[in-house]
Order: structure tokens, then C-alpha cells, then sequence
């Protein structure tokens, strides 16, 4: 019997179905069909089958990942590689009692932020009247979102190697890895509030940031690629693997160079352990598990094990869990139109959804 996950996102992107064997034709024969029976209905070939992924030798993966730890290690960024803007927009809003007028003031000295959302604030979503500053914009949009909406601006540079030519080598994955981020960031908030479970603004801070070691990694790996020390058969079939693989001690080495919270930190470093104590402290990690475990939902219709865990451990049963994965399906399409970044789950839906038969003639 179908898991609601996979009834749930079976609805949002058909999944390939098996193609029946074909029915053999039968022999011809001289005497007519027996009365009152049609003649048998050979069905059309069948349509070839879809492409498999290609798998990257485990041993060529391994090898590349420990030169991209040691590219890290050696080339590590410092304390100031985190975006100064994004400090000042975390140290506001982890306020007990936010202060809307110090928030305003900030966002509206940085150009980028400020442009954003004046374009948020004045979409379809909201109406449609035009907002021409940042306390408009904030009144309309509300100071959780408007934060939320900056933090993302401030934090893209996180995401986006300082030089041009690495980005140019993978930039559909520089911006899937921005995508997610700001995904699992949404959608940990939004549980946070609906399940009354930790701190939103934190969850947001845990969601957006508990991968950040896929961006640096996915650099190094850009690094030694232009440097030719890379295994041409990585680069074709095993960046995603090597990415993986590193990128829980990276983003663990990160959050300890940027003195980020402790929560920041615990979220990196264990969001992957197979088992995660219950308690106050560990909640933004626990929704950060269950949002990953949403996005490996999303995309294969399977919810992983560690997921559940964490599920289990706050308190949220499989009806909240079906609401969770709607949002966050929602969330993904919101975070396409705020940033202006595709998202690879939905690109991917439609390559593998159904095409229509051409008629013959």
C-alpha cells in the first residue's frame, strides 16, 4: 500500500509507470473470425525506458572528496567571509523585543535588500499597490517576513563563489543549493509557528544555514576542477556524491569559524547523526531533519527514517506531516518567485512528467 508521501506527491508530479508487456500477436490464419469476437487489439511499441543516473565509482568519489577537504582546509575562508549585513539583520531580529525602526533603517541602507522587497511588497501576492520604501514594505509584508526576505538577499553571497569562472562551471547547482536553502528555511519556520515548536525566527536561521557546506564545497570542488586535479569521471557523474559526503564537517568547520549560535552550529554539524537527542535546545535541529526529510519526500516519494525520528521527537503526527509537505511544495514556488531562482524539484517534475501522444497520420 502507498505511503500518504508518496499519494501526496504522486498528485504534483506523475511518476513514471511500468510499461505492460506486450500482448503477442497472433499467428495469421486463412479462416475468418469466429462470429461475435473482435479481432484481437495489438497494442503501439511500448516507450523506450527512462534514463538511468549514471553512478560515479565509490573509490574515484572518495579520493575526490578528501582533496576537496584538504582544498578547504588549506584555503578555508575567515570570520569576515560572513556577509557583515546578514549579522546585523540576526543580532535585530534575536532581539527579545525586535526594534521595527533600527530594522527598517538598516535594510534601507543596503540597495539590494531594499529593491527586493519593494518588489515583493508590491506583487499580485499583495495586492498589487505599488510600495516605494522600506517601512511600507514592512508594514505590508510584516517584520518577520521582511526579515526573512532580507536575510535571504544578505546571505546569497554564501552561495556564490567569488570567482566567475567557478560559478560558470556548475551554475544550475550554485542555485538548486540556494534554492534548497531558502526552502528548508521557509518551511522550518512555517512548521515552527504552525506546531508551536521552538523559535521561528531561529528555524528560519537553522534552515537556511545547517547545509551551508555544499556552497563551499561545491567551490573547492570548482577549484580543483579549473586546476585539473580532479578525475574527469567525477565531474561527469560524482558531484553531487562528493558534495554529500563533506559537507556536514564543512559547514560544522564554518559555523565554529563565523561564532555563529550554538544552535547554528549543533543544526550543521548533526542534522545527519542517525539518532538526535529530544530536548529545548535540539528543536531547531529536529525541524531541520524533518524539512530534509520533506524535500527527499518531495523528490522521491520516500520520507527517510531520520526524518521520522525527529518527527516522532516533536511531537508531530502524520496529519501535520501531510500539511508540512504541502507548504513546503508551496514554500519551494514562493522562494522561485521572491529570489527569482528555478526550482530544480519542479524542473525535474516536468522532465519526467507524461508527453502527449501524437496522433498518427
Amino acid at each position: 500500500m502507498l505511503s500518504w508521501v508518496t499519494r501526496l506527491f504522486a498528485k504534483r508530479r506523475p511518476s513514471p509507470t511500468p510499461t505492460p508487456a506486450p500482448t503477442p500477436r497472433p499467428a495469421r490464419t486463412a479462416s475468418a473470425p469466429a462470429v461475435g469476437k473482435a479481432p484481437p487489439v495489438v497494442p503501439a511499441d511500448p516507450p523506450p525506458p527512462a534514463p538511468v543516473a549514471a553512478v560515479c565509482d565509490p573509490i574515484l568519489v572518495a579520493a575526490a572528496s578528501g582533496r576537496v577537504l584538504a582544498h578547504f582546509h588549506k584555503n578555508q575562508p575567515g570570520p569576515e567571509s560572513f556577509p557583515s549585513s546578514a549579522a546585523r539583520i540576526i543580532d535585530v531580529l534575536h532581539q527579545r523585543e525586535p526594534d521595527f525602526n533600527k530594522l527598517v533603517h538598516m535594510l534601507g541602507q543596503d540597495a539590494a535588500i531594499t529593491a527586493r522587497l519593494l518588489q515583493v511588497a508590491s506583487s499580485a501576492r499583495y495586492g498589487g499597490d505599488e510600495v516605494h520604501s522600506v517601512r511600507a514594505a514592512a508594514l505590508k509584508l510584516g517584520l518577520r517576513q521582511v526579515g526573512e526576505i532580507a536575510l535571504g538577499v544578505a546571505g546569497r553571497s554564501l552561495f556564490e563563489p567569488a570567482a566567475r569562472s567557478q560559478r560558470a562551471l556548475f551554475p544550475e547547482k550554485f542555485d538548486a543549493l540556494f534554492h534548497g536553502s531558502m526552502t528548508s528555511a521557509f518551511s522550518a519556520a512555517a512548521l515552527s509557528l504552525a506546531a508551536r515548536v521552538g523559535y521561528s525566527d531561529r528555524a528560519f536561521l537553522a534552515g537556511m544555514l545547517h547545509d551551508i557546506g555544499k556552497p563551499v564545497a561545491l567551490q573547492a570542488l570548482a577549484a580543483l576542477h579549473l586546476a585539473g586535479q580532479l578525475d574527469p569521471r567525477v565531474v561527469a557523474d560524482g558531484i553531487d556524491d562528493v558534495v554529500e559526503r563533506v559537507h556536514v564537517q564543512i559547514g560544522a568547520t564554518m559555523t565554529q569559524a563565523w561564532s555563529l549560535a550554538e544552535y547554528l552550529r549543533v543544526s550543521a554539524a548533526q542534522h545527519h547523526d542517525a539518532e538526535v537527542a529530544a530536548g529545548p535546545d535540539r528543536a531547531e535541529l529536529h525541524l531541520c531533519r524533518v524539512v530534509d526529510g520533506l524535500a527527499v519526500a518531495r523528490a522521491s516519494g520516500v520520507m527517510p527514517e531520520t526524518a521520522r525520528s525527529s518527527a516522532k521527537v516533536l511531537g508531530l503526527d502524520e496529519s501535520r506531516l501531510r500539511v508540512a509537505a504541502t507548504e513546503h511544495a508551496d514554500l519551494a514556488a514562493r522562494v522561485t518567485t521572491i529570489f527569482g531562482v528555478p526550482d530544480p524539484a519542479a524542473a525535474a517534475a516536468d522532465a519526467h512528467a507524461p508527453q502527449p501522444k501524437r496522433r498518427a497520420g
